[in-house]
């Protein structure tokens, strides 16, 4: 694959301890806060950084938490402790090459677990509120309406890697 191309793999963490920075920004401000958070936290890490994300947009910026497991608190300035409830959407990638694979968890898990119709099952699993409204009037669209959530990853794994990257959706719930 060429070394441009991202998709991801996703593991399902359980219970964790973690110390974390959250601020609202841009992604290109994710690496500094990192190094912020393991100079803070040292000896203690015990697993793989991640970050979690509630929404923004670049005009206001993003809300992002940058996460390290640890083995014990440490609460110091902007460095907060606490223990992170296990659940699908909280999960460790995997990188093979030069490939990232990353798979979305549902949205609204419980419902998609439990769903045993299949309209219900996709929209459960869909983070597009467009989607998932047309999933629920029985509307056909076309899956390359997907390609739009793309975009949501490009800018920060360009972020990350410091360099462009192209994204692909490998499959969705059309």
């Amino acid at each position: 694959m060429p070394k441009d191309e991202l998709t991801v793999h996703w593991k399902t963490l359980g219970d964790t301890l973690i110390a974390s920075i959250r601020f609202v920004g841009q992604f290109d401000e994710i690496s500094e806060k990192f190094g912020e958070l393991a100079e803070g936290v040292g000896p203690h890490i015990n697993g793989k950084a991640f970050t979690l994300y509630r929404g923004g947009n670049p005009k206001t910026g993003y809300d992002v938490e940058v996460c390290l497991p640890v083995s014990q608190r440490v609460d110091k300035g902007d460095i907060k402790s606490r223990v992170l409830e296990g659940a699908p959407y909280y999960r460790d990638p995997e990188r093979g090459d030069d490939v990232i694979f990353i798979d979305k968890a549902p949205q609204e898990a419980a419902k998609h677990k439990e769903a045993t119709d299949p309209a219900v099952k996709r929209a459960a699993a869909c983070h597009c509120p467009i989607i998932k409204a047309a999933i629920q009037r029985g509307e056909k669209i076309s899956p390359t309406f997907c390609n739009c959530g793309t975009g949501w990853f490009k800018p920060l794994w360009e972020a990350v890697l410091g360099r462009p990257v192209r994204i692909t959706c490998e499959e969705s719930v059309l």
